[in-house]
């Protein structure tokens, strides 16, 4: 099945021991997860939706999570380490030092462990205790709303909001992929963290269209400037926007010229006003709207889209971005219709 490409990639770079429980799972669940998560001498576990899921010492998957439950090892950590580094670890320092590896198929690994620091920076890490394997996926179409939304001049910078698992990275991605396939206009994805294009040796493992331009790795803020400078883009596209200087850049760009789809933590419009740099962007008339997106069990769909004056002033209506009150237009959503809901059912 399509739908489990994206798990049997991430799987693969797990230990032999683990990946053979992995396999095991059925085609709906493998569809529907969405972390695999690697602990020293703690259950082996998979995030679903809406609940993590273990296994049996036999390696039946356990919906329960209680009784005896197939734990990992330190030795299947470091065999599942040893294969995100391609088994050149000291190639990858500078992603650990980040607290990240991405792998072919643009999936994510985070690692943790004891940090070696000199000078008060990170400059190795060692005695690794989990690691993280977030399974990336693209939903095609998931944007298209907000694209249509752009091309018809409805807005010329839009921000998405929403809490971590709630799709952001994934509308993001998409809206990407739409920009970056308009004939004669030029996309940027800046991919700080490697998640949006997620480049392997260069190459985006995600379809981020065929005008666009990729900066993996480097600082927001100087990206944008190093954009603005000698890519010329129309739009630029990037995720998780939380610092001053970061805004201050942004705001820079879109004086020239430049439009920005950018992504921000927040579950509310008052939550959002809380985050410094948002406010300010928001405050700067840059943007047109806000989309916020529904919770983790609805990955990447959309639950209201909202002016800027109205969230700025969202305390008129008790900052509610779920309620039923307010400004601002409930939007059907554009993610994939076989909702993760569906899939857990049949767990």
């Amino acid at each position: 099945m399509e739908n489990n490409k994206p798990f049997e990639q991430a799987s693969g770079c797990t230990g032999s021991r683990v990946r053979a429980v992995l396999q095991r799972l059925p085609p709906h669940v493998k569809a529907a997860a969405q972390e695999i998560r690697l602990r020293c001498d703690r259950p082996l576990a998979v995030r679903l939706p809406q609940r993590d899921i273990t296994f049996l010492p036999n390696g039946q998957m356990n919906l329960l999570n209680t009784g005896p439950l197939f734990c990992v090892t330190r030795e299947d950590v470091e065999e599942c380490f040893r294969m995100v580094c391609g088994f050149s670890v000291h190639t990858h320092q500078q992603q650990l030092c980040g607290g990240f590896v991405t792998v072919k198929g643009g999936h994510r690994v985070g690692v943790a462990g004891t940090a070696v620091c000199a000078n008060g920076m990170i400059t190795a890490v060692r005695e690794l205790s989990s690691l993280n394997i977030r399974i990336a996926r693209e939903h095609r179409g998931s944007a298209e709303e907000l694209f249509n939304a752009v091309r018809g001049g409805q807005y010329r910078s839009f921000l998405l909001a929403g809490p971590p698992c709630t799709g952001k990275t994934t509308l993001l991605r998409d809206l990407a992929r739409l920009l970056g396939s308009v004939d004669g206009r030029s996309t940027v994805v800046l991919d700080e963290r490697g998640e949006l294009a997620a480049c392997v040796n260069g190459a985006p493992q995600h379809d981020v269209g065929i005008f666009c331009d990729v900066l993996t790795g480097y600082p927001k803020a100087q990206a944008v400037t190093l954009a603005l400078r000698s890519l010329a883009p129309d739009f630029i596209v990037t995720d998780e926007v939380s610092s001053a200087e970061e805004a201050e850049a942004i705001e820079s760009g879109f004086h020239s010229g430049v439009s920005f789809f950018l992504s921000v933590h927040a579950a509310t419009p008052a939550e959002l006003k809380q985050k410094k740099p948002a406010a300010r962007l928001l405050g700067s008339g840059m943007f047109g709207g806000v989309a916020f997106l529904k919770d983790r069990r609805e990955p990447g769909r959309i639950q209201w889209i909202r002016s800027a004056g109205d969230v700025l002033g969202a305390d008129a209506w008790g900052g509610d971005a779920l309620s039923g009150g307010g400004a601002g237009r409930r939007s059907g959503g554009a993610a994939a219709e076989d909702a993760p809901e569906a899939a857990l059912a049949m767990c």
